[in-house]
């Protein structure tokens, strides 16, 4: 028998796991461990489908949480149609600045890869 379970280990920021800093188990202060918000990249063609349909701006202003996970969908929907992109790929970028997380978005949507 196999048992599969999906963890939630990315959906925290890696100086949540940092317990040097924090001393016996305390939480990580959220001023001194502040996170940016969530990157939206775009792989070549999700990038030429939103050109062609005028979904650019909409696809920059998205706000994903950080708890989106590689396969889900995001829909971007109007009266008439509906978008559908993947998350293909989650990647923690650390730099001077802080921490953020960019999710990058591929279009068509494929189906699941697990």
């Amino acid at each position: 028998m196999m048992i599969l379970e999906r963890r939630d280990v990315m959906a925290k920021a890696p100086s949540a796991f940092d317990g040097a800093s924090h001393g016996d188990g305390r939480l990580p202060s959220p001023a001194r461990h502040a996170i940016h918000p969530v990157v939206i990249a775009l792989t070549a063609t999700a990038s030429r489908h939103a050109a062609d349909y005028g979904l650019s701006t909409a696809l920059a202003a998205l706000q994903l949480p950080e708890t989106c996970a590689v396969d889900d969908l995001v829909s971007l929907e109007n009266t008439a149609d509906r978008h559908a992109f993947s998350i293909i790929r989650r990647r923690w970028i650390a730099d001077g600045n802080g921490t953020r997380l960019e999710i990058t978005l591929d279009h068509p949507a494929a189906a699941s890869r697990r």
